[in-house]
């Protein structure tokens, strides 16, 4: 009998595989951590809950090099709902927030069922570096977590960074036909400068919920700060690989692609070619009624 993978195209049995993966994962969490669901109708969780859906409803949308991917804040409550209610409560709030976030935008079912497998196995990984590392969550203590908790908690989060961030190259990587390592190589700096540090805070809305609730609203301008810059960056990123008249690909993108179809076609030894399509007296038209 032939494998998976031999009888589906790579993106799709790779999708599946996150799907069923993450429906295992779904599972041993209820099993063993289903006794602390109760959590979830606390004040804390609740509002971690709604802040999650909303930073899956409001996300930036990505696309660099020709490959579409969204930057958001859902990750920063959901890794803070980790740290304070424990995994189960953290699974359940972030896939409520990204399948009510992905009905609403309209999203296929297949990206639907990716983007929540995708997070809780994120969210497995991480729970297993913190419950190795850490008592994290201390329920019978003031504060969910302690000073001496801090290292594991950025291991934790480190964890959940690294694993979001491959399994989302991976789709990209399969897309552009490129290797997945090349893919995080050439956007470990914008990856690092938005998901990071938004996962950063975490310990921070973590804190702030238990010292007070409304303290939490003093962290959604540093939130607030880190989103204005990845949106910044992600125009910098357009203008870098688009004409600025027209909008359309500039040279640099224009290579980016052909080097991509050149060396797929390498790969499946098939022949890839180039149309120039030349218009005689063009320059005449553009100095007689103008570029518009």
């Amino acid at each position: 009998m032939r494998s998976l993978s031999s009888r589906l195209p790579p993106l799709q049995a790779y999708v599946t595989g996150v799907i069923i993966l993450g429906a295992l994962c779904c599972a041993v969490v209820f099993v063993r951590d289903g006794s602390s669901l109760s959590r979830l109708l606390t004040p804390e969780v609740m509002l971690f809950a709604v802040c999650a859906f909303a930073g899956e409803l409001i996300s930036l949308k990505v696309v660099t090099r020709g490959a579409e991917g969204e930057v958001t804040t859902s990750t920063t409550f959901a890794f803070a709902a980790l740290l304070v209610a424990g995994p189960a409560c953290a699974v359940v709030a972030l896939i409520c927030a990204s399948f009510a976030a992905d009905l609403i935008q309209r999203k296929a079912p297949l990206k639907l069922l990716f983007n929540a497998s995708q997070y809780v196995i994120t969210l497995c990984a991480s729970s297993l570096v913190l419950q190795w590392l850490t008592g994290v969550p201390r329920m019978d203590a003031e504060f969910h977590f302690a000073p001496a908790d801090l290292p594991g908690i950025l291991a934790a989060a480190a964890a959940f960074f690294l694993v979001n961030s491959t399994l989302v190259a991976v789709v990209i990587a399969l897309v552009q036909d490129i290797k997945v390592g090349r893919y995080l190589v050439q956007d470990w700096f914008f990856q690092v400068s938005t998901g990071g540090l938004m996962l950063g805070l975490a310990p921070m809305v973590a804190l702030a919920a238990d010292f007070a609730l409304p303290s939490v609203a003093l962290l959604f301008l540093p939130l607030l700060a880190v989103h204005r810059g990845g949106r910044q960056a992600i125009a910098k990123e357009h203008q870098a690989v688009h004409d600025a008249l027209t909008g359309l690909p500039n040279r640099s993108l224009f290579r980016h692609q052909i080097e991509q179809v050149v060396n797929a076609g390498r790969r499946t030894d098939r022949t890839a070619a180039v149309m120039l399509i030349d218009l005689d007296h063009f320059k005449e038209i553009n100095d007689t009624l103008g570029h518009h």
